[in-house]
């Protein structure tokens, strides 16, 4: 059992009673923090994770909403969700404070049962109670319940011969076979003749009591999630799904859940949803209840109930305009008053979801094709992803709508519904090619692979000659990028360091001076070509991170003679994300403050934003957001976000009008650059945003492990995806690059006596950035010990 302790100051008011709260918790999506979720009630808030794939980013999204509160939070972390783990966690929490309530935040119904175990056990007076809790995680005993209680719903049986051949006899064939504690349709099997049902309950024998017979019933399944507070319901929201879950997860078809406006229909279904709670004697919570309405006599029946938020889309949708169930969760089980939800009426929302081709295992979605894609992307009323969406490492892929008119929503629905095609791969496929496959690959983000989604949107680019103005894909990319950064034009070019030459050639005269880090790569590794293309003096500062203010510029200008037989400053260069200075995203107030400067001298800015989409996720900022302190930007397409070749420069018209008679004299302006832009094009269309802040979470992970074996100066701070570790006292770097090779791990020598991990797409999963972080460790001890 690890832990990792996070402090704050603490600021309490005085009638506060000092007590814990004990977070359960597999996932955490809220944009709030815990604090301001539970009111600031708890002093501190102890979080149990559960080890997983995502367990990184679980942490690193928790640890960035909650950064900016004073109270102070743990994590612990466990290996399995068993009573037993939790009980022992619990009772060294309590050794040291007191505990007033424990919560859970996850979609598992065995963290309600196992929460409502610890409450008996610790004696916490709020949250769900055991008897309660036990019908919701025990098919069996909600059924008996239910049919006690003459909720209308399907008939049921023990999964055992004689029971089963009763049922039959009123039922008839076909009959339902289901786990008494799986979700989402796991196991489930619908029995259609007697040979089948005698052959299921065979191979079931001994373990007869994990599952149950119900009768079938042709319907529509409709999902209701709400929450509950003191026995009355708070909120509702029921979605119309279709096909079944059943069909959904077992044959794979596309889903599409529509939110029910029906009055008619919202009534019937909230009589069954009371009736169940009051049966439950469930108080204060929040609930997914499953209903089937029949076919034949248009009646709801009751499916089953979870005592937590639903998954999927209409999640997703619902959190989208304020109504996060996690979240009443939290709160109802801490012992506070749920928060006002509600939808707007004017709206009606969907989704459609496509499964991957095996449940069990994670695909890489490449693409999504959509009928007509440019009907989608221009549609005002409908608000879903263009053709060609990228959705990254996914169970699933979820297309969402919001539309003021429902025919219309159902009519587009359906047709994606119909036609939605998408390409995928497993995730073995993001195995390092041949000539690295000795090692995981944490040398470069521009070591990157092209998946087979971008090869093939590549061959649909345009065959234009952009050298003529008449490829439409360049054109495309060039107009989509300039308004990402919010600049009037942009210019497709090879590389970023051509993109760095030539802005600096474009604003600037031969003979003028620019001002710049010593670390930055346009010093580092472009000196020669500033001489040599750009004519221009450099004038040097050397901060830390190189991260500097408008103190040090006036100070290296200062530095100079200023007559008129001397070079003239022009141009101040920025970097952002700095490589060399550990991926560091450049401060918000440092660039206003450098903007208003550089704008009083007359001076231009360009910022080497080859990284720029990088400090976008790591600043919570967009793109725009960061580039409108600078008068040209340039981004690299050729790092993170995975393309093969190529940046883009971009800023006004008139800048970018000179920035093309460079690029010609450089050599880099192209005739038939479809391909490129295509590629380009397709890492934009991807979900860029949770894939860097992946590879920045894994960064995050590796820099934490570290630090525990390392004294905490040694490892350069990481904000986004590089790892910089200073080898001084330890062994000499190439010794360490090739101790971390024949182990397993692929490193950079850096400057000094330094070395360079960058986390990237290339190593996407949990297992092979913990196997990489293990490798790294034990490599490191191996040193230490010497």
């Amino acid at each position: 059992m690890g832990e990792k302790i996070i402090k704050h100051t603490i600021t309490r008011t005085p009638d506060v009673v000092p007590q814990t709260l004990v977070l359960l918790m597999d996932s955490y999506d809220s944009n709030r923090s815990l604090f301001e979720i539970t009111d600031s009630k708890f002093m501190t808030i102890d979080i149990i994770h559960i080890k997983n794939d995502h367990l990184p980013q679980q942490m690193a999204n928790f640890d960035r909403m909650n950064k900016k509160d004073t109270q102070s939070f743990k994590h612990h972390i466990i290996d399995e969700i068993l009573y037993e783990h939790y009980y022992t966690c619990i009772k060294e929490i309590q050794n040291k404070t007191t505990i007033g309530a424990i919560a859970v935040s996850s979609r598992k119904e065995s963290l309600v049962e196992i929460s409502a175990r610890l409450r008996v056990e610790f004696a916490i007076p709020v949250g769900t109670d055991l008897a309660c809790a036990t019908l919701f995680v025990d098919k069996h005993k909600m059924k008996q319940k239910v049919l006690e209680k003459n909720i209308v719903t399907a008939l049921m049986s023990d999964a055992v011969l004689s029971k089963g051949n009763e049922l039959i006899k009123e039922t008839g064939f076909p009959v339902v076979l289901k786990p008494t504690k799986e979700t989402g349709s796991k196991g489930v099997q619908i029995i259609r003749n007697r040979t089948d049902f005698e052959l299921q309950l065979k191979d079931i024998q001994g373990k007869s009591s994990q599952y149950i017979l119900e009768q079938y019933i042709d319907g529509d399944l409709y999902r209701v999630d709400g929450s509950i507070e003191n026995g009355e319901i708070k909120f509702f929201a029921a979605f119309h799904e279709n096909p079944s879950n059943y069909e959904y997860f077992t044959n794979r078809l596309p889903l599409a859940e529509v939110l029910v406006k029906d009055p008619q229909e919202k009534k019937d279904m909230k009589k069954i949803a009371n009736e169940v709670i009051t049966a439950f004697k469930f108080l204060n919570g929040v609930f997914h209840l499953e209903l089937l309405k029949n076919k034949i006599d248009k009646k709801f029946y009751f499916l089953e109930i979870a005592a937590r938020p639903g998954g999927g889309a209409a999640r997703t949708i619902m959190a989208r305009h304020g109504a996060d169930l996690t979240v009443q969760m939290i709160r109802l089980e801490s012992g506070l008053k749920g928060e006002f939800l509600d939808l707007p009426d004017e709206l009606h929302f969907a989704s459609v979801s496509f499964l991957t081709p095996d449940r069990n295992k994670t695909f890489i979605f490449d693409s999504i094709n959509l009928p007509e894609k440019v009907y989608y992307k221009t549609l005002k009323t409908i608000d879903a992803p263009c053709g060609g969406k990228i959705m990254g490492e996914y169970d699933a892929v979820n297309i969402y709508f919001t539309c003021t008119d429902e025919k219309l929503l159902l009519q587009e629905v359906n047709k994606c519904k119909e036609s939605l095609k998408v390409t995928y791969r497993s995730k073995s496929a993001l195995f390092l090619p041949p000539e690295v496959s000795k090692g995981i690959d944490l040398r470069s983000d521009t070591l990157t692979t092209q998946s087979e989604g971008m090869r093939l949107y590549m061959l649909n680019a345009s065959m234009g000659d952009d050298c003529f103005g008449e490829n439409t894909t360049v054109a495309e990319l060039e107009k989509y990028c300039a308004k990402l950064v919010g600049k009037e034009a942009a210019i497709f070019v090879p590389t970023g360091t051509m993109s760095n030459q030539i802005a600096i050639r474009a604003h600037t005269r031969p003979g003028d001076e620019v001002i710049l880090d010593a670390c930055y790569h346009i010093n580092f590794y472009e000196s020669a070509p500033t001489a040599a293309f750009g004519h221009v003096s450099t004038n040097l500062i050397r901060a830390d991170r190189g991260i500097f203010s408008v103190k040090d510029i006036q100070k290296v200008i200062d530095s100079k003679p200023r007559g008129p037989l001397y070079s003239k400053t022009k141009l101040i260069l920025l970097e952002n994300t700095i490589n060399a200075g550990g991926g560091a995203v450049l401060p918000l107030e440092n660039l206003k403050e450098i903007k208003k400067f550089a704008d009083t001298e007359k001076f231009k800015i360009h910022m080497d934003g080859a990284r720029l989409l990088n400090a976008s996720v790591a600043a919570k900022m967009k793109p725009s957001e960061l580039a409108k302190y600078a008068d040209s930007v340039g981004i690299c397409f050729a790092k993170g976000l995975g393309a093969p070749f190529g940046s883009i420069l971009c800023g006004d018209r008139e800048f970018i009008d000179r920035a093309k008679i460079y690029r010609k004299w450089f050599g880099g302006a192209l005739h038939q650059a479809g391909f490129m832009a295509a590629a380009a094009q397709y890492s934009l269309n991807e979900d860029w945003e949770n894939i860097l802040q992946r590879d920045h979470d894994n960064a995050k992970f590796i820099e934490s492990a570290l630090q525990n074996i390392l004294p905490i100066e040694k490892v350069t701070e990481v904000e986004t995806n590089i790892v910089i570790v200073d080898l001084d006292g330890l062994c000499e770097k190439m010794e360490m690059i090739e101790a971390l090779r024949n182990n397993g791990v692929l490193a950079f020598p850096w400057c000094d006596n330094k070395i360079r991990f960058i986390t990237s797409r290339n190593v996407a999963s949990f297992k092979e950035i913990n196997t990489a972080t293990d490798i790294i460790c034990e490599t490191f001890k191996q040193f230490i010990k010497l």
